[in-house]
């Protein structure tokens, strides 16, 4: 008998000792949630953790240049915040709001989706159709529209302490006022910021080259870069090896991870900027657009000569 007690009362000291940090950290509604769901849900996940780290498919066609994957982790951040969810890509709660997600996007991307809570290519495209779609600049190619190109009389010389490594960009005035005022939210959110060479611009105003084929990621925008605007910068958002335009996927991967990272997939659409994906350091300036954190948009005014 006193043993039975005494192993009644570890089992409630145990369980009074999960439930303590349950309570903490919000354990038990975040598991419960991504972890019940149909048999549908449980074999999606099972394939999406194989696919995670090691798919044969991947978002961008790469090379040399951009090389890719394998596998898709270095999107995840964007693709929790594009199905609305926080659960881990192996959890059935992931593969059930992706199920969803691919259920209310039939018409991206142009072939239909399976609604199967599977990652795969083709709800990889129209996920990456969708993000496109989201940028300044893709977006009027796709009306049909000439590429924004702007002379560098038009535009404002950064700060030097703006400037990675002191190399000062110019920038629309509008945009330079934009990010000033997102870079001072940042550092209120993460005063280790205030300290660090993070949120740094390495890149802002390009001239166009005489004669240069340019597209950023999508056939939309051939023939078009964003930086000939004015209304584009390259932020250090950390770096694992070389510079903060790397574009190994080792450096992109180490990026996607970072917590500065996660912050402007939150809170840079409220400022106007949208992610190019395949790039966590570059980020395009809407004039006429704020854009929520799964990459949606909401037009408000825009300034005249945009």
């Amino acid at each position: 008998m006193a043993k039975l007690l005494n192993v009644l009362t570890l089992t409630m000291v145990l369980i009074a000792s999960s439930a303590s940090a349950e309570d903490q950290n919000g354990v038990t509604a975040y598991d419960s949630k991504c972890a019940s769901a149909s048999p549908g849900d449980q074999r999606a996940a099972r394939l999406n953790a194989r696919s995670f780290k090691r798919s044969s498919w991947t978002f961008y066609n790469g090379r040399a240049s951009k090389p890719e994957g394998p596998g898709w982790e270095m999107y995840l951040p964007l693709i929790k915040r594009t199905i609305d969810t926080h659960c881990s890509p192996e959890t059935a709660g992931f593969a059930r709001a992706l199920r969803d997600w691919q259920s209310l996007n039939q018409r991206i991307g142009g072939r239909p989706l399976v609604v199967d809570g599977i990652m795969g290519v083709n709800s990889a495209n129209s996920m990456k159709a969708s993000w496109h779609l989201n940028r300044f600049h893709v977006r009027r190619k796709s009306k049909g529209l000439a590429c924004r190109i702007v002379p560098r009389t038009n535009l404002v010389l950064i700060e030097p302490e703006e400037a990675y490594n002191g190399v000062r960009r110019y920038l629309d005035p509008r945009a330079l006022q934009a990010f000033r005022q997102m870079v001072a939210r940042a550092k209120l959110e993460i005063p280790e910021l205030m300290e660090s060479n993070l949120l740094q611009i390495a890149s802002g105003w390009r001239p166009r080259p005489a004669s240069q084929r340019q597209g950023d990621g999508t056939a939309l925008a051939r023939d078009c870069s964003s930086h000939w605007s004015g209304m584009t910068v390259d932020i250090n958002v950390g770096h694992s090896t070389g510079s903060p335009t790397d574009s190994t996927y080792s450096n992109r991967l180490y990026q996607s991870r970072q917590e500065i990272y996660h912050w402007l997939l939150d809170n840079a659409g409220e400022f106007g900027f949208v992610n190019y994906t395949f790039e966590p350091w570059h980020w395009e300036w809407h004039p006429e657009q704020v854009v929520d954190k799964s990459g949606g948009v909401e037009r408000v005014a825009v300034s005249k000569g945009s």
